[in-house]
């Protein structure tokens, strides 16, 4: 990876962090500056306004996740040759528990999500991502033989898991799991 481009991750990144850890309205080119150990002219370089930063850092996030969870799946089906439903719903909780043990990568996600509501590009971005995700899951569980099983449902139930998860609510999240897997069986 060139040095411009580790830069930009670098920045990236800390924004994240920022966002995770002291809010969305923390978040300032200077403060980024600081966190990634960078000129605030290279961060302002990359990134001319705090929305560019925050759809930049929504993005990066959304990438990272679905590089995880790519390659989580792409080792069961090399594995096995294929995955089961549950191995599916794991992999989905694996990465959001993944995201919390971070310390600060749910939190953000949540804050990216909240702060949507007053930024269009960022709104844009997590439909877009939403609707991915959704597609996605529909494709497997259409596959799976699980046609009755309607995606953004299951999706809207990781939402709640995600947010036990912020609450530390370890035994709420653990119920959400078990309800995705009854739901699936139910509507099969």
């Amino acid at each position: 990876m060139s040095k411009k481009r580790l830069s930009r991750e670098n920045i990236l990144d800390s924004a994240l962090r920022i966002i995770g850890t002291s809010g969305i309205y923390s978040l300032t080119h200077r403060s980024v500056a600081k966190e990634a150990k960078v000129a605030h002219s290279t961060v302002s370089y990359y990134f001319r306004t705090i929305d560019d930063l925050t759809v930049g850092a929504f993005k990066k996030l959304i990438a990272d996740d679905e590089a995880v969870s790519d390659a989580q799946l792409l080792n069961l089906v090399e594995k096995k040759g294929t995955f089961s439903i549950e191995e599916f719903v794991g992999v989905i909780a694996s990465g959001l528990k993944s995201k919390y043990k971070s310390g600060y990568l749910l939190q953000a996600e949540y804050e990216l999500f909240v702060y949507s509501s007053r930024n269009n590009e960022l709104a844009e971005a997590m439909r877009n991502a939403r609707k991915r995700d959704v597609d996605g899951v529909q494709k497997l569980l259409d596959r799976k033989g699980y046609k009755n099983v309607d995606a953004e449902i299951i999706l809207s139930i990781f939402g709640e898991f995600a947010r036990d998860l912020i609450h530390s609510n370890s035994k709420g999240a653990e119920l959400k799991v078990k309800k995705v897997l009854n739901l699936i069986e139910k509507l099969k």
